[in-house]
């Protein structure tokens, strides 16, 4: 569910018309780009239906992740993903996520939509992988 958190804060940050990030590389004329074809996204949950999950902010993972930081805890990069309870996700979800994201990016690269730099994606490579990663 942390994954979505940071899915959602990403879509909410920024309106859906415009590009997500101010340097963006233009949007190609390629036939192969043309034939992606982007999902629609999903609807998005209700915090009220996820009582147990502990972080649907970024600021709010940053803040705890900062507090078990300076508590000398352990904590990895991924701690923010959890399942409906708000229990860590199991090592083979965090692969099947990491396995699903490349197979998203070499579809973007096949259809000449990879960008050099994430901070340089596309509107449309930005919704094809936010949208089939949720």
């Amino acid at each position: 569910m942390r994954l979505q958190d940071i899915i959602n804060n990403l879509m909410s940050s920024h309106p859906p018309a415009a590009p997500i990030h101010a340097k963006t590389e233009t949007e190609p004329s390629d036939a192969k780009a043309a034939t992606l074809i982007i999902p629609e996204a999903p609807e998005m949950l209700d915090e009220s239906n996820y009582l147990g999950v502990p972080y649907w902010y970024e600021t709010d993972w940053l803040g705890d992740s900062g507090q078990q930081r300076d508590g000398a805890k352990s904590i990895s990069k991924l701690n923010f993903l959890t399942d409906k309870n708000g229990r860590p996700v199991m090592e083979l979800w965090i692969k099947e996520f990491t396995m699903q994201a490349k197979q998203l990016w070499n579809e973007l690269y096949c259809h000449c939509l990879d960008p050099s730099l994430w901070t340089k994606k596309t509107l449309t490579a930005a919704s094809y992988f936010i949208n089939k990663m949720r």
